[in-house]
């Protein structure tokens, strides 16, 4: 095997396991109603974080869909 010149980088660090190995989380998707509901128990003084630990699904798409509710109503 022949030698890199001494100016050069040291190769890449090896990628640990790869997305055959990884386990992928399913994305989700939330129906029309599953959305309409999200925003009534909202609005229904049910915390966002409950409503997130309900569906199992990331607080960001809550908000989104929250956000999104005079689109969805």
């Amino acid at each position: 095997m022949a030698e890199a010149p001494p100016n050069m980088p040291p190769p890449p660090a090896p990628v640990l396991g790869s997305a055959a190995q990884r386990q992928i989380k399913k994305r989700k998707t939330l129906t029309y109603a599953e959305k309409l509901e999200v925003v009534k128990q909202i609005d229904g003084s049910k915390s966002k974080r409950a409503v997130t630990l309900t569906y199992i699904i990331n607080d960001s798409t809550i908000r989104g869909i929250y956000k999104m509710k005079y689109h969805i109503v």
